[in-house]
C-alpha cells in the first residue's frame, strides 16, 4: 500500500496552507474533499474500526 503525507501549516491569521516539497506554500481548500451529509459523516465514523468513540 502506498501512503501519501501532506504537510500543512497554520498561519497566525488562521489560514491553512500545504507546504510543498520545495518549501513553497499553497492554500488548502476549505471545501470538503467529498460533500457529505451529517448522517453520512456519523455512519462513516461508526464504520471506521480505527475510530475512537467520544464519551
Amino acid at each position: 500500500m502506498r501512503e501519501t503525507s501532506t504537510i500543512a501549516r497554520k498561519h497566525k491569521d488562521g489560514t491553512v496552507v500545504e507546504v510543498l516539497p520545495d518549501g513553497s506554500e499553497q492554500p488548502i481548500s476549505s471545501q470538503p474533499m467529498r460533500p457529505m451529509t451529517e448522517e453520512e459523516i456519523v455512519a462513516a465514523a461508526f464504520s471506521d474500526p480505527d475510530a475512537i468513540p467520544l464519551k
